[in-house]
């Protein structure tokens, strides 16, 4: 499970999360929010197949993955 503020495709919403990704490229190195998309797809690479994701609020999403077998 993956616990994230979370941007939607278009990068511009929901507008906590977007506000957020602009506080994390001012106040640290290359800081930035990401995608569950992106974040699914990390888990894909590490072996994990993606199986939910829910909205828990304007800022922050619960991203399920599990390893097959």
């Amino acid at each position: 499970m993956v616990h994230e503020r979370t941007v939607e495709e278009d990068r511009s919403t929901p507008y906590a999360a977007a506000l957020f990704a602009i506080n994390m490229l001012a106040m640290t190195d290359g800081g930035t929010t990401y995608t569950a998309g992106e974040i699914e797809e990390w888990g894909r690479a590490a072996g994990f197949v993606p199986e939910r994701r829910e909205r828990l609020s304007p800022m922050s999403e619960l991203i399920t993955l599990r390893k097959p077998g």
